[in-house]
């Protein structure tokens, strides 16, 4: 501590309170940037591994071993719908 520091101790349910704020602050700072908005409707392989936070070989996992996954194939090229995407995983 330096020379002009002082410490001062608060009560404990104030100091829980402030840790409850900076908690919920923090929540809410984490699912403003994970919002839907930050991709695209239909996403890639790598945007949709991103989007659910799993990794590429779950998700390759998941298109292998569920027949219901949702994703379209067209001449090879894989696109996922986030709605149908949210729908998929709420429904799980």
């Amino acid at each position: 501590m330096g020379p002009f520091t002082t410490t001062v101790q608060l009560p404990s349910d104030l100091n829980k309170a402030i840790a409850d704020a900076v908690k919920k602050s923090f929540i809410v700072a984490q699912k403003s940037f994970n919002s839907k908005e930050q991709y695209p409707q239909y996403l890639n392989k790598k945007q949709a591994c991103s989007y659910l936070n799993v990794s590429y070989n779950t998700l390759m996992g998941w298109i292998r071993n569920n027949p219901d996954f949702p994703y379209k194939d067209v001449d090879g090229v894989v696109r996922f719908s986030r709605d149908e995407l949210d729908k998929f995983m709420t429904n799980k």
